[in-house]
């Protein structure tokens, strides 16, 4: 009984390896948001909405692009915000017009968090899409 228990925790031990050394290649990014000159509409809400990204990594972090996308719906992006480079312990901020559906603009007013998308190379040279989950904040 040891001995399968054994290879059982060998196998697992083997499997989780690749999980692990791909957790290296996500970036430790977290955000704040706010929003500013809101006009709700029949159907859309228009609003100006900025972010800023916090890189709590130990090293630089270079991002293509942000996209600001409802999570459940797959071509929802709201708006798109250029990349650029955040080194460890710093950030980078962005703010543009967006227009987002009434649901979505109501979603955040009680609480919920807008999904920032965020765009970055592994160290293998692929794209990585980690979602952001902001938190109201500052900006």
């Amino acid at each position: 009984m040891k001995s399968a228990t054994a290879r059982v925790l060998g196998l697992a031990m083997i499997l989780a390896f690749p999980a692990l050394s791909m957790a290296n290649d996500v970036p430790q990014l977290t955000a704040t948001y706010a929003i500013s000159d809101v006009s709700k509409g029949i159907e859309n809400t228009d609003m100006i909405f900025s972010f800023t990204l916090f890189n709590g990594g130990g090293g630089s972090v270079t991002v293509q692009k942000i996209v600001l996308a409802d999570p459940a719906t797959a071509d929802s992006a709201f708006g798109k915000f250029e990349g650029g480079a955040i080194p460890a312990g710093g950030n980078l901020k962005r703010s543009s017009s967006v227009t987002v559906p009434n649901k979505i603009a109501d979603s955040w007013k009680s609480g919920g968090q807008p999904s920032l998308f965020v765009y970055t190379k592994t160290d293998e040279g692929n794209v990585a899409r980690t979602r952001i989950d902001a938190v109201r904040g500052a900006q």
